[in-house]
């Protein structure tokens, strides 16, 4: 009996010795997940190592500061050309260039905006022009009373015009020089119903030899 029991000890002995051996593969800590890791061959995730995988870009983050210079110079779009704010009168009208190019250096000189051609304000200065040719008046207040605003408003400009009338200007620029000033000597007479000023955008002109085949030059200046 006594050999039997120490049999049993020696056995318990060296079973015992075997566990703890075994046990001491998996450390000490008393983490299920720490011992479950590492008995299913799977090591442990590290506390703050980054995933291999990066995480998705998150919507709401604002985007990435674009790159020092800004955008490249072939990837802006291009400037819209801006539109001719002064359209040039029909080819063949050279009455009308040569006003429009004296008005606007004039108007350019007062720090002006430029005028366009107007062929509503062209045809008012050649109804007026015809009138006073055929009639033998040179006024700005014509037969019936009528004004610069009415002759315009008759072509269908409806906004605020000035009109000048010379007598005598050999050239169109000539006369678009001295037609809304004061000026006037011996051959050249104006009469205008007021100053040239800022303001105005438009213009029209006509011109033509009276009975005596002295040039009278019309000028309409529209608002």
């Amino acid at each position: 009996m006594g050999t039997i029991a120490a049999g049993f000890v020696a056995l318990v002995l060296v079973l015992g010795a075997l566990l703890t051996s075994e046990l001491g593969r998996y450390g000490t800590s008393d983490s299920p997940s720490d011992t479950q890791g590492t008995a299913l061959g799977v090591p442990a995730p590290t506390p703050g190592a980054p995933d291999d995988t990066p995480p998705s870009a998150d919507p709401a983050a604002p985007a990435a500061p674009a790159a020092p210079g800004g955008t490249p110079d072939d990837a802006r779009p291009s400037a819209s050309p801006k539109p001719s704010e002064t359209p040039a009168a029909p080819a063949g009208d050279a009455t009308n260039r040569a006003v429009l190019t004296a008005l606007n250096k004039s108007l350019d000189e007062l720090g002006c905006d430029d005028v366009a051609y107007s062929a509503t304000l062209q045809k008012a200065s050649k109804t007026h022009l015809a009138s006073m040719i055929r009639t033998g008046y040179l006024k700005l207040v014509g037969p019936g009373d009528s004004d610069p605003g009415t002759r315009a408003r008759a072509a269908g400009y409806r906004r605020n015009v000035l009109e000048a009338i010379v007598l005598g200007a050999e050239t169109p620029a000539e006369a678009a020089r001295v037609g809304f000033t004061k000026a006037g000597d011996t051959t050249v007479r104006t009469q205008s119903s007021g100053a040239l000023k800022c303001g105005y955008r438009s213009a029209g002109a006509a011109m033509a030899l009276d009975s005596r085949n002295v040039p009278i030059t019309v000028i309409f200046l529209g608002k």
